[in-house]
């Protein structure tokens, strides 16, 4: 059991072992959207099809429609918006797509319209291929596929192919093993003192503790305490998430494009309109848009400021999201309170062991390559891993 207060802060590298794109493939999977989106819309258009009444029934459109704007010219505004959308990131090319959505208000809506797209359809990928087993992480093919060694190319579709399921990603069986372990009576669960901040719009992490505590049989009984363990301030996803609640199948979704040009309109239709409703749960990363949610906010810094330990998993040390925590001021060395400090570096990347550094120790130095991974000042120890979260929490932070 979690004893201790302790305290998840979690990036976009901790959801990457469940499928999730990161950084500069939200980039590409949005335009990939996009240009979904306006081919479709030409192939209809080249073959004689009248299809634009199939597409009045997006609800993103339907929206303006209300607002008296003609079906033609909204069609028309569809289509123009998808391709700017394409042509600005293109030209652009963001490491990530949030700050520049920012900085263009103007398509900020159809754009998380196409990011809900991406997330639901890693949730539908990645439910599926859990159900034949293993953890199927797609990352791990999708990094072969985007290699330039041709050989890798050839891996991740030939032959020899790559077989997900032998990779250890599942690092949240980790979590539900030290949550149950320890438990007399299925009450027990509730006395866990472990609380978690994400960064991310899935529900990954929520979903798969809800299934994996209903497989165990003792925590089915007398009042099954798993609905209460799963309650809205355990999980704070700072800049919103995409579904409400954790515990639907998310295996369900269909978002294998039909081979036929005639189904293709009547496809795309329900996962935009899908899409346009889970968007309205996130949020990009605008400096006016994100202070908006300030009870969020206040209660996650409220709990780092009073956790004894704390898990950085999968996060860049972003200046910016970092700032929104105040984590220079709650993480900082100043105090002598006894807590442990533990946080991931795949790679070992210079910028992040700066970025942590400043924000531990005041100088930007403490963690580069030659340095010890642990740490100490006053009574708080500082323990980086150089390894992936799930490889973190089995080899290096001694969480079990």
């Amino acid at each position: 059991m979690f004893n201790k207060l302790t305290v998840f802060i979690l990036g976009a590298g901790a959801s990457w072992h469940y499928g999730y794109p990161t950084g500069e493939n939200l980039v590409r999977d949005v335009i990939a959207k996009a240009e979904k989106i306006i081919g479709i819309m030409d192939e209809t258009k080249y073959r004689g099809l009248q299809y634009r009444e199939i597409f009045e029934q997006i609800s993103y459109s339907q929206k303006k429609i209300k607002n008296g704007v003609e079906s033609k010219i909204l069609y028309d505004e569809f289509y123009k918006e998808c391709a700017e959308l394409a042509r600005r990131l293109r030209q652009v090319n963001p490491p990530v797509i949030d700050y520049f959505l920012g900085q263009n208000e103007d398509i900020q809506d159809i754009a998380k319209m196409l990011i809900a797209w991406v997330i639901l359809e890693c949730e539908a990928r990645y439910g599926n291929r859990a159900l034949k087993g293993g953890n199927n992480n797609y990352n791990r093919k999708r990094m072969l596929e985007d290699s330039p060694d041709l050989e890798k190319r050839k891996q991740a579709n030939g032959p020899n192919y790559i077989d997900l399921t032998k990779y250890n990603d599942d690092w949240y069986r980790f979590l539900l093993y030290k949550l149950t372990m320890g438990c007399k009576e299925p009450k027990d669960l509730l006395k866990n003192k472990v609380r978690f901040i994400t960064f991310n719009y899935d529900v990954s992490l929520e979903n798969s503790l809800a299934h994996g505590l209903r497989a165990i049989d003792f925590f089915q009984k007398n009042n099954s305490p798993i609905h209460d363990f799963l309650t809205e301030d355990r999980f704070l996803h700072v800049y919103g998430k995409i579904r409400p609640q954790c515990f639907e199948d998310l295996s369900s979704a269909d978002f294998k494009e039909p081979h036929s040009v005639l189904q293709r309109p009547a496809w795309l239709v329900p996962i935009l309109n899908n899409s346009y409703e889970a968007a309205a749960g996130i949020r990009t990363i605008d400096p006016h848009e994100k202070f908006k949610d300030e009870e969020t906010l206040s209660a996650a810094k409220k709990l780092i400021q009073d956790a004894q330990e704390i898990y950085i998993l999968g996060y860049g040390f972003d200046r910016n999201n970092s700032e929104r925590l105040n984590l220079h001021r709650l993480l900082g060395a100043a105090d002598d309170r006894s807590r442990t400090i533990c946080f991931t570096n795949f790679e070992d990347r210079q910028a992040i062991n700066k970025r942590a550094s400043e924000i531990f120790f005041n100088v930007p130095y403490k963690f580069s390559p030659a340095d010890p991974l642990v740490l100490s000042k006053n009574n708080t120890f500082y323990v980086k891993s150089t390894r992936s979260t799930y490889e973190a929490l089995e080899q290096d932070f001694d969480f079990l």
